[in-house]
């Protein structure tokens, strides 16, 4: 089975708070190109909404797996983490 990282990167014009507004697109560019130099069997799928536009960026690994909120580039290894631990157990 193949995980997939789900980000928002929806940009909001009624809020100042969205995930885009807080650097979603330029994370999920990063995890992408990491994802991709480790070799990792995940999917990244951009999304427009996943509710939280106030604890955004936030990201989850699907199916079943963990939520992110609040990512930002100083914790984006926690991310990759949680993606190395996930795809553990999908094996």
């Amino acid at each position: 089975m193949k995980l997939t990282l789900m980000i928002c990167i929806w940009k909001r014009a009624d809020i100042h708070h969205s995930c885009a507004q807080k650097g979603s697109v330029e994370l999920a560019d990063k995890l992408e190109k990491q994802i991709q130099d480790q070799g990792l069997d995940v999917e990244v799928e951009r999304v427009e909404c996943m509710g939280e536009c106030k604890t955004g960026p936030t990201m989850r690994i699907a199916p079943g797996g963990r939520f992110f909120a609040g990512v930002s580039m100083d914790n984006i290894q926690e991310v990759m983490e949680g993606l190395t631990e996930a795809l553990k157990k999908v094996e």
